[in-house]
C-alpha cells in the first residue's frame, strides 16, 4: 500500500522551517567559536540581524538550485554537489555584503567563513539522516562489517527503473548488496556508466559476466515486447545458474521508498511456458456476457475465480458465484466489488449436488449463461474417495445442466480436462462421463451445451508448481513421481480467456480443445524452478523420484483417435467432433443413476472405479454384468439396464 504523498507546498514549508533553524544555529556556533564560547553582549543583536539576512539568502539559494524539490532518499553525489553549490552561493553573497556594506554592526569575517561550512554539515546530516543514524547504530555497523557475504547483483537493461534500483541497492543502509553493473543491447549504452557503474556489455554475454564478476543474482529490468525475447534472457540465466528477479512496474518505483531486493518480483509461473499469451476477440466475448445474468459454479477454484474476474470485466448485469467454500466466496466477492464496484456480484453457498437449492437459484435469478467449473480435480485423492468424485463431477454436472435446460439458459459451458481422454483415473472417468452427458443434453434442449477441454493450468492450487516452490524455498528435495512424466500446461488467465472465447463460438453440442503447445517434462520444469532461485539441481536441491501414484499416466492426451479436430476463428481453439454415441440419453442417464446410487451406498472403492471406467468408455456389457452381480448380492437397488446392443 502506497503512502499518500504530502502536498508540494507542505513539503516546501517543512524544509524551509528546517533552514530557519539550521542557518541561525550555524552562525551562533561560528560566533561562539570566534569568542571561545563567551559571546560579548553587543554581538547578540548583530547576530540576530545577520541571521535573518543569511536565512533569507540560503532559502533563496535552495529554491534557485531546486533543493526543495529533491527526493533526498534517492540522493547521490550529484545532489550533494548541488547542496554545496547553493550553500557556497549564499555564503559568497553574505561575504560580499559584509565586505561592501559600510556599517559598524558587522560580524567578524571569520564567522562568515566558518558558518557556511556548519550550514553545509547540518544540511547534510538532516538530508542524509538515515545513513547517519545507521552509522551511529552499533548493531547496524556490526551487521554490515561482520556479514560473511554480500549479494552481488547484475542488472539486465538500462532505463530509469534500473538506475533507481542500482542507486537504492548501493545505498542500502546495511551494505548487503554490491551492484556489479548493467547489461544492455542498445549501441549508445555500450562502454558507458550509470550511477558510476559500468555497462558491461550486451545481454548475450550474461553467462560470461556472471562468471567473471561472481554474480549471485540477476535482476531483469528490461521490458520485452514478446515472450520469446524474455525467454531468451531466462535461458541465459538458467545457463549461468543464478537467482533471477524481475523489476516491478514503474508504478511501484515512484513511491519514494528505498528499494530492497525483497521488493522485487519472482519469476511468475506462466513465464516458464515458452509461449506468448493468447489474445481474444473482446467484442465477441462481450456479446455473450454483457448485460446478462451469468452463473459460475466452482467460483473459488483456480479456474472459477479467474472466470469470475474476466467475466466481471465484460460487464454482466449480474454475476452469481456458486461454491461450497464460505471464506473463498467472501474474499472473492470483496475483491471483485473493490475492483469493479459497478458490477452486481451475488454469492451462493451451495453444493452442485443440492438440487433443491439450485432450483431456487435458477428460478429466482434466471441465468442466461452458465460456466460449470465445479469439480474435484486431484487424481490421487479421488482414487481414495471415488464416491466424492462421482457425486460432484457426475451428479453435480447432471443436476446443473438439467436445471439449465429447464430454465432456458442460453449457453452452458462445461470445463473439462485432458484426463477425460482415455481415462486411467476416477477423476478422468467422471469428467469423461460429464462430457458425454453434456453432448447428450444437446439432443433434448434448446440450450447451447458445450465442453472445453484443456490440460494442466500452471500455478493452480495443489499443482506441481506451488508444490515445487514450497520444497525449494525450504531447501527440501523436490519430489517427482517418474523421470519420464510429461504434462501439457497453460496459464490460468489464458485458459479462462479461451474458455470464454469458445463460449462465444458455440452453437450447441461441440467439444472444444485448447492448443496446449508441446508437452513439458516435469523433470525439466523442476530443474528450471531450482535454477531460478540460483540453486543447482541434484547438487543444492536433490530431485527424488517417488513412483507413479494411483490413477496417474506418464503422458496425457488431448483427443481420442476417432475424434475429428477442426479449426475455429481462433488459432488456439479447435472444435472436436466426436463420432455418434452408441447410446441414447436415456441409457446414459440410467448408467449415471447406477453409478450415483452405488456412490451414495458407499460401495467399495474398487467397485466404484471399475463401474466409473466402464461408463466413461461405454463398455455396455460390463455395465450390465455389474448390475446383475451387485443386484444379486443386494448391493444396489433394482435399476433398468443400458442396452448392450
Amino acid at each position: 500500500m502506497f503512502k499518500k504523498p504530502r502536498p508540494v507546498a507542505q513539503r516546501h514549508i517543512r524544509r524551509i522551517f528546517l533552514d530557519l533553524a539550521i542557518v541561525p544555529m550555524a552562525y551562533l556556533v561560528a560566533l561562539a567559536l570566534r569568542f571561545d564560547g563567551h559571546i560579548p553582549s553587543a554581538y547578540w543583536s548583530i547576530w540576530l540581524r545577520w541571521s535573518l539576512y543569511a536565512t533569507l539568502l540560503y532559502i533563496a539559494a535552495n529554491f534557485a538550485f531546486g533543493n526543495y524539490r529533491r527526493l533526498w532518499v534517492f540522493a547521490s553525489l550529484r545532489e550533494v554537489m548541488r547542496l554545496a553549490e547553493s550553500t557556497l552561493t549564499a555564503a559568497a553573497m553574505l561575504l560580499a555584503l559584509h565586505l561592501l556594506w559600510p556599517t559598524p554592526a558587522r560580524l567578524p569575517t571569520s564567522v562568515h567563513l566558518v558558518a557556511p561550512l556548519l550550514v553545509l554539515l547540518l544540511e547534510a546530516i538532516v538530508h542524509f539522516r538515515r545513513i547517519v543514524l545507521a552509522w551511529l547504530n552499533p548493531r547496524a555497523r556490526r551487521y554490515q562489517y561482520t556479514r560473511p557475504t554480500r549479494t552481488r547483483v547484475l542488472i539486465v537493461g538500462v532505463n530509469h527503473g534500473a538506475r533507481q534500483l542500482a542507486h537504492s541497492l548501493q545505498n542500502d543502509l546495511l551494505g548487503r548488496y554490491i551492484v556489479v553493473g548493467f547489461l544492455d543491447d542498445a549501441d549508445e549504452n555500450q562502454a558507458m556508466s550509470v550511477e558510476e557503474l559500468p555497462v558491461l556489455g550486451r545481454i548475450a554475454t550474461l553467462p560470461e559476466a556472471v562468471e567473471e564478476d561472481n554474480v549471485d543474482m540477476v535482476v531483469i529490468a528490461q521490458r520485452f515486447n514478446n515472450r520469446a525475447a524474455f525467454q531468451r534472457v531466462l535461458d541465459l540465466c538458467y545457463q549461468a545458474n543464478v537467482q533471477i528477479k524481475v523489476l516491478p512496474s514503474t508504478l511501484q518505483l515512484v513511491s519514494g521508498v528505498q528499494l530492497d531486493l525483497a521488493d522485487l518480483s519472482d519469476i511468475e509461473p506462466d513465464t516458464l511456458l515458452n509461449r506468448d499469451p493468447a489474445t481474444i476477440d473482446e467484442l465477441d466475448c462481450r456479446r455473450v456476457i454483457e448485460n446478462q445474468v451469468v452463473l459460475v459454479t466452482g467460483a473459488c477454484g483456480s479456474i472459477g475465480s479467474e472466470l469470475a474476474a474476466q467475466i466481471a470485466a465484460l460487464a454482466p448485469r449480474r454475476l452469481i458465484l456458486l461454491d461450497i467454500d464460505e471464506s473463498g466466496l467472501h474474499d472473492l466477492r470483496i475483491r471483485l466489488q473493490a475492483e469493479l464496484p459497478h458490477i452486481t456480484v451475488d454469492t451462493y453457498l451451495c453444493s452442485v449436488t443440492s438440487r433443491r437449492k439450485l432450483e431456487h437459484l435458477f428460478s429466482t435469478h434466471r441465468p442466461a449463461v452458465v460456466y460449470h467449473a465445479a469439480a474435484y480435480k486431484h487424481v490421487p485423492m479421488m482414487e481414495r474417495f471415488p464416491e466424492e468424485a462421482i457425486l460432484t463431477n457426475v451428479l453435480g454436472t447432471r443436476t446443473v445442466s438439467e436445471l439449465a435446460a429447464q430454465y432456458g439458459v442460453q449457453r452452458f459451458v462445461f470445463v473439462s480436462t485432458d484426463k477425460a481422454v482415455n481415462p486411467s483415473s476416477v477423476m478422468g472417468a467422471t469428467k469423461r462421463i460429464g462430457e458425454r452427458w453434456i453432448h447428450a443434453m444437446q439432443s433434448v434442449s434448446d440450450t447451447h451445451f458445450t465442453a472445453v477441454r484443456f490440460g494442466n493450468v500452471i500455478g493452480s492450487r495443489g499443482s506441481v508448481v506451488p508444490t515445487f516452490a514450497h520444497q525449494i524455498e525450504r531447501h527440501r528435495p523436490v519430489t517427482i513421481t517418474h523421470p519420464d512424466m510429461h504434462r501439457f500446461f497453460i496459464s490460468i488467465p489464458e485458459a479462462v480467456s479461451l474458455v470464454i472465447q469458445a463460449s462465444a463460438y458455440t452453437t450447441g453440442g461441440e467439444c472444444y480443445m485448447l492448443d496446449m503447445g508441446e508437452e513439458i517434462a516435469i523433470r525439466d520444469l523442476a530443474e528450471r524452478m531450482i535454477r531460478i532461485k540460483g540453486l543447482r539441481p541434484h547438487i543444492d536441491i536433490p530431485i527424488h523420484y517417488i513412483g507413479l501414484r494411483p490413477g496417474e499416466k506418464l503422458h496425457e492426451e488431448l483427443k481420442y483417435a476417432d475424434e475429428e479436430r477442426r479449426p475455429t476463428p481462433h488459432e488456439r481453439i479447435f472444435c472436436i467432433t466426436p463420432p455418434p454415441p452408441p447410446y441414447t440419453i436415456e441409457e446414459l442417464g440410467q448408467a449415471i443413476d447406477l453409478v450415483v446410487d452405488a456412490a451414495q451406498r458407499l460401495l467399495p472403492a474398487d467397485m466404484l472405479r471399475l463401474l466409473c471406467m466402464d461408463i466413461a468408455l461405454w463398455r455396455a456389457e460390463n455395465i450390465a454384468q455389474h448390475v446383475y452381480a451387485w443386484h444379486e448380492r443386494g448391493e444396489i437397488a433394482p435399476i433398468s439396464l443400458p442396452s448392450t446392443a
